[in-house]
């Protein structure tokens, strides 16, 4: 196993060690110079795949991290309107690129308890989102039917007979929100063909 060159070097007497202006800033130390990608395979692998799957969600969202990103100070000083959740102050939507990036997270399984809540703030706020929302994998299985949505509620209505507490009250939240969806949907579904005759005369043109 090659091993990197080092220089042995004392400190003078009365150094400090733990002051990095005492230490020698050009010292080299005898450690082994290993190959990640012959001694450890496994790990090469597993991070080639988080790089590619975080390149992908970058380029399905088109948020960039210092774009999409809210520092703790400016997440605290929203206001509830800007929130999808406000009463648990959960997925911003103070601008386009943050509703899209709502979106994104509740077309995930793990986050379907809060996905009707944060369509029905989102996409009053930012039409545009409607045409995209429909050509995510959820959104083209579920599409923005009033039929769809109806039969949402039945469904939401049987799980929380089972439910209590936080969870029933969640449940509650989500129903609320595919009523006003219902509602929603001639409009909705007209916006989207509005946007899908204008993208189609660009292409055109």
């Amino acid at each position: 196993m090659p091993l990197a060159t080092y220089r042995p070097f004392q400190l003078p007497e009365g150094s400090d060690p733990y002051r990095i202006s005492d230490v020698p800033m050009q010292t080299s130390f005898n450690l082994p110079v290993k190959n990640i990608t012959s001694n450890g395979p496994a790990l090469t692998f597993f991070g080639i795949g988080v790089l590619a799957l975080s390149a992908l969600l970058v380029k399905s969202v088109g948020v960039s991290g210092s774009a999409a990103a809210l520092t703790p100070q400016e997440r605290s000083s929203l206001p509830l309107r800007d929130f999808a959740v406000p009463q648990e102050r959960k997925y911003p939507i103070n601008d386009f690129r943050h509703g899209q990036l709502a979106l994104t997270y509740v077309a995930a399984p793990s986050n379907l308890k809060y996905r009707y809540r944060v369509m029905s703030r989102v996409f009053p706020k930012y039409p545009a989102l409607i045409n995209w929302w429909l050509t995510t994998k959820v959104g083209r299985k579920e599409g923005l039917s009033v039929s769809m949505f109806r039969e949402k509620i039945k469904q939401y209505r049987k799980k929380m007979q089972r439910q209590s507490g936080v969870q029933r009250q969640q449940t509650e939240d989500e129903i609320a929100a595919l009523q006003l969806l219902v509602g929603m949907a001639p409009r909705l579904n007209q916006l989207a063909s509005r946007q899908a005759a204008r993208q189609q005369k660009r292409k055109t043109a």
